[in-house]
């Protein structure tokens, strides 16, 4: 592992411009000698190249921003605040909900009586995840907005985060999913009444209505039918002599497989980036790689044999208890081995969980799909149409932003902040935060996942579609694809390991090319 150039997006030209001053700006106006309108409310950086002016740290009222951060995959974050010669303030949020002419996204209420019963079921649970931490930050009103709540294909997105004009309950959110449940796909549109109700009543209910939720969203998946590939390369990279990286499974596994040639898919997907030099990181990864599977295996025959629906929660719990007690096997063998300081060995971690429950005899197991991370290996979901970073880099530039001391594009700028700040094997698991999410597949997609010799300098973000989309239009292999994917690594970056990880997912039966 080698320090990375990390970041999330590089910066984007369009931006949404927040506060009612904004809203009367025309279009063509250039704003602060560095913004121009492009239209009401969508401004573009024509100096994107500059580090941002705002205050650090932020003022308290923009401080819930920073405080989401790990929820960016939804929420937008602040981009620059631009100080008008009114005296009025914009805040410019980076990552809205926008395409690349700068239109909105569509609503959640004007996208729902389109969507499947699948996808309207997964935008309701993402809400009910960012309920908790939107109301602890005072902006679950964010949430109760049908103009402010945006959707990105299966992905729920903000336009703001908006303050509370009250004290926040999931009653109200209740309120909001009862308009939603009468044009909701009929197969579900009563239970969802139901559940509806049941928000709006006593905290027991609330919690069966949570469950009620999840056990829905569990027989969607179940009915789908799909089907996945998984593509496994890891390569030493042009420089380096020796690989600290460690996989499972390695070569190409379908879910499908006809014939003896063809090895059935693995249920676990595992990259690991050692730290700690050739005698030190090579071991360390190999070590995760060889515990986690073995208990990772385990968990997915004992979920596999529960009868009833488990919680989101609970299965999480279990996964970060995995990455736990293989971070405790790690420090056992740095301590027996008397390794101190640098010379400890460590290793990153992102892994992909497919969990199947049997929640029917007779019927189709339900997906669910586990993500796992520990340091700046990371995990993307990609699509004909999008790349998306689904992990946040475990290091101090995002422990600066999260403390409001600098903002995004400031902090990951800087070399200094790139240090990890957590690893697994580097000391007592009692201080390590694995984070553990889950994924409900509800369209065709590539589940990507790397170590930092593949992303960084931005790679894959530029560099996605030369490969994405041709597998999603059966144009290229997912082998031929994961090639591909690693030539252009090397050719690019080519200055640390590279491991590289592809799942294809296609809902549907699988159709050869």
């Amino acid at each position: 592992m080698t320090v990375s150039s990390r970041s999330l997006q590089s910066p984007t030209p369009l931006l949404w411009a927040s506060g009612d001053p904004a809203a009367s700006i025309p279009p063509g106006t250039i704003v602060a000698s560095r913004f121009r309108v492009a239209h009401q409310r969508v401004w573009h950086d024509l100096q994107p190249a500059q580090l941002p002016l705002a205050p650090v740290p932020l003022p308290k009222d923009l401080q819930c921003y920073a405080r989401a951060y790990e929820q960016n995959l939804h929420l937008p974050q602040i981009y620059d605040i631009c100080l008008l010669e009114t005296g009025d303030r914009v805040v410019l949020l980076d990552n809205p909900p926008l395409d690349a002419r700068g239109e909105l996204l569509p609503s959640l209420q004007a996208a729902w009586p389109k969507a499947t019963a699948l996808r309207q079921l997964n935008w309701l649970w993402q809400m009910l995840e960012l309920w908790p931490l939107l109301a602890a930050l005072g902006v679950a009103d964010s949430l109760l907005q049908f103009d402010n709540v945006r959707v990105a294909d299966g992905r729920v997105r903000l336009l703001e985060l908006l303050p509370a004009t009250g004290a926040a309950t999931q009653k109200q959110l209740g309120i909001v999913w009862a308009t939603l449940a009468p044009k909701a796909r009929p197969a579900i549109s009563p239970q969802l009444s139901f559940i509806a109700a049941q928000l709006q009543r006593s905290q027991a209910e609330r919690d069966s209505a949570i469950a009620s939720l999840n056990s829905l969203l569990l027989a969607a998946t179940a009915r789908q039918p799909r089907t996945w590939e998984v593509s496994v390369l890891t390569d030493t990279g042009r420089f380096p002599r020796h690989n600290q990286d460690s996989c499972y499974p390695l070569g190409h596994f379908r879910s499908d497989a006809a014939s003896p040639n063809e090895l059935q898919a693995t249920d676990s997907i595992l990259v690991c980036d050692g730290i700690g030099g050739h005698d030190g990181g090579e071991i360390a990864s190999q070590l995760a790689v060889q515990s986690l599977k073995l208990q990772i295996d385990k968990l997915l025959v004992e979920t596999a044999r529960n009868p009833s629906a488990q919680m989101p929660t609970a299965i999480a719990r279990q996964i970060a208890t995995t990455v736990r007690v293989t971070n405790n096997s790690i420090v056992a063998r740095n301590n027996a081995q008397n390794r101190h300081a640098r010379s400890r060995m460590a290793t990153t971690l992102v892994m992909a969980v497919q969990v199947k429950q049997h929640l029917a005899e007779d019927g189709n197991p339900a997906h669910e799909v586990y993500l796992a991370h520990v340091g700046d290996s990371r995990a993307y979901w990609l699509t004909a149409r999008r790349c998306c970073q689904l992990t946040v880099d475990d290091d101090m530039a995002t422990q600066y932003i999260l403390n409001s001391r600098l903002l995004p594009r400031t902090a990951i700028q800087r070399v200094r902040l790139r240090a990890l700040s957590q690893a697994i094997g580097i000391a007592d698991a009692s201080g390590l935060r694995p984070t553990v999410r889950r994924l409900i597949v509800d369209e065709d997609g590539l589940l990507l996942l790397c170590s930092d010799g593949l992303s960084d300098y931005q790679f894959l973000e530029e560099s996605w579609h030369e490969f994405a989309p041709a597998v999603l239009r059966d144009e290229l292999s997912l082998a031929s694809a994961t090639r591909l994917a690693m030539k252009l690594a090397n050719d690019r970056n080519g200055h640390d390991n590279i491991t590289l990880a592809i799942a294809r997912y296609r809902l549907g039966p699988r159709r050869r090319i």
